[in-house]
C-alpha cells in the first residue's frame, strides 16, 4: 500500500513543489512536508488535495489504485446535488412570478445633484 507522501510525489509531476503549493493554497514548504512525510494532511487539507487534483481521498490515502473519482458513491452525490439545484431552481422561479407580477419602485436615495438644474 502506499503512502500519502508517495501519492503526493506522483501528483505533483511535471510541476514543482511550489507549484503544487499553490495549487492547494499553501506554500511549497508546507507541500515539501507533506511529500516528505514529515507531516500528514489533516482532513480537511486532504478534500483540499483531492479537489484540486481531482483525485479520490481513497486514491491518495493508499486504499485502492484507482486515482479518478467515482462509483456509486460519486453518482449519489451527484445526483443529489443536481436534486437540490433543481428544488432551488424551482424557488426561484416561484419567486421571480411573484416579484414579476408587481411592480417594484426603486429605492429612493435622497436624490442626485444630475437631477438638479441651476
Amino acid at each position: 500500500m502506499k503512502k500519502v507522501s508517495e501519492r503526493m510525489l506522483e501528483l505533483r509531476e511535471g510541476m514543482t513543489q511550489a507549484d503544487a503549493g499553490k495549487r492547494i493554497g499553501k506554500t511549497q514548504q508546507v507541500w515539501a512536508r507533506y511529500e516528505s512525510g514529515a507531516v500528514k494532511p489533516n482532513a480537511e487539507m486532504i478534500l483540499q488535495i483531492c479537489s484540486s487534483f481531482h483525485v479520490s481521498a481513497d486514491w491518495l490515502l493508499g486504499l485502492t489504485d484507482e486515482r479518478a473519482p467515482g462509483g456509486a458513491g460519486a453518482n449519489l452525490a451527484l445526483q443529489q446535488k443536481i436534486h437540490d439545484l433543481e428544488v432551488e431552481n424551482s424557488a426561484l422561479q416561484k419567486a421571480l412570478a411573484i416579484v414579476g407580477g408587481h411592480h417594484v419602485q426603486p429605492a429612493k436615495t435622497g436624490g442626485s445633484s444630475a437631477a438638479k438644474t441651476a
